[in-house]
């Protein structure tokens, strides 16, 4: 048995099959079904409340004509609040970096290299040696690396205008965990 976090936004009975389809904002479960009539109400009763719930579902793949389908069959129900008292529980925030500062070290030096080869068709001939691709490399390496998260996007134009130079040694290693300012 699997189990999604969803709303149920609709349950529909078909009479003539005595299907009870229960559809949901799910992003690849949109439709669960049964034929149980006391199933289908609970879906209902969480239809009513309008909050999220913890589904669980059954999954079972059948092959007909030649056509793979993914049939979901709703299982349970109930309210995604963690204690029944209508309180949502929320997980902390990871704090810190969430990449390993060797690695994100790595990424923003690809970054700087791809975007140095992207500057060559805007450059003088005699400027497009290795050497000033590797300054450029560092440099938008830098940016990318030692730049902060910023929680308000509109300050992002005012932080760049005061952005810190780059270190003009290539290749230069990031700073261990205890240097890092945030």
């Amino acid at each position: 048995m699997e189990t999604i976090r969803a709303t149920v936004e609709k349950v529909e009975h078909d009479i003539g099959t005595g299907w009870y389809r229960i559809s949901t904002d799910h992003a690849s479960v949109k439709r669960l079904d049964t034929k149980k009539t006391e199933l289908a109400e609970q879906a209902a009763e969480l239809k009513r409340s309008g909050a999220q719930a913890e589904i669980s579902y059954n999954e079972r793949v059948v092959n007909k004509d030649g056509r793979t389908y993914r049939n979901y069959y709703y299982e349970n129900g109930v309210p995604a609040s963690g204690n029944g008292s209508g309180i949502e529980t929320i997980q902390p925030q990871q704090q810190g970096r969430k990449t390993d500062p060797g690695e994100a070290w790595r990424i923003a030096l690809s970054v700087g290299a791809k975007l140095a080869v992207e500057t060559l068709p805007l450059m003088a001939p005699e400027q497009r040696s290795f050497e000033t691709q590797k300054k450029i490399a560092l440099a938008w390496a830098s940016f990318v690396f030692y730049t902060p998260l910023i929680e308000n996007p509109g300050a992002a134009l005012a932080y760049a205008q005061t952005a810190p130079e780059p270190d003009p040694e290539w290749g230069s290693p990031p700073p261990e965990d205890e240097d890092i300012p945030f």
